[in-house]
């Protein structure tokens, strides 16, 4: 599996890079990763298979649906959680998306507090709290200006929780290397 994980670690970090540049994840990438997944995963190292690796690129799309739809992400990045499921099987992407969505709430409060808008989240956040404690559900939508209303690369994010989850030790920085080497 060392080989595809390898594979997969170089289309994440062009993914991450592409993401970064010009906030769009190449579908062309996506669709490479899910073919060879479902090729490796079926005839290669049939460790995982093809029924587990098309089980995988379904969770992961599943799992990620909710955040597009209520806009918390692109399509692009459902479209590679589902293609990383393709690669690492079902149980695998539940780990993946897991540690992504960990990843990604600490770099939006990172993004937050160094845009100096930490305040300003947690005065919203309170007030909402309240209101709803009296009966009232209210949302009180950021102002345009702030870090909270911006839209933030998540491919990255992505990455180091798929990383993560194939290389646990180190988050994969000394077992990606020591590939690399061979």
């Amino acid at each position: 599996m060392s080989n595809m994980y390898l594979f997969l670690s170089l289309c994440l970090l062009l993914a991450a890079a592409n993401d970064i540049k010009q906030h769009k994840i190449p579908n062309q990438l996506v669709l490479m990763i899910i073919c060879s997944g479902l090729i490796w995963n079926t005839f290669i190292d049939q460790r995982i298979g093809f029924i587990t690796s098309i089980l995988g690129l379904l969770a992961g799309m599943v799992m990620m649906l909710p955040s597009y739809v209520l806009g918390g992400m692109g399509g692009g990045d459902v479209k590679l959680v589902a293609a990383i499921g393709s690669v690492s099987g079902l149980h695998n992407v539940i780990e993946v998306v897991l540690y992504s969505y960990i990843a990604m709430f600490v770099m939006a409060m990172v993004f937050i507090v160094l845009r100096g808008d930490l305040m300003k989240l947690i005065v919203r956040y309170k007030m909402m709290l309240f209101s709803g404690l009296g009966g009232v559900i209210s949302y009180q939508e950021p102002n345009n200006l702030e870090a909270s209303a911006q839209k933030i690369p998540l491919a990255p994010a992505i990455a180091l929780g798929a990383l993560y989850v194939m290389f646990p030790d180190n988050c994969g920085i000394s077992q990606f290397i020591s590939l690399c080497r061979s």
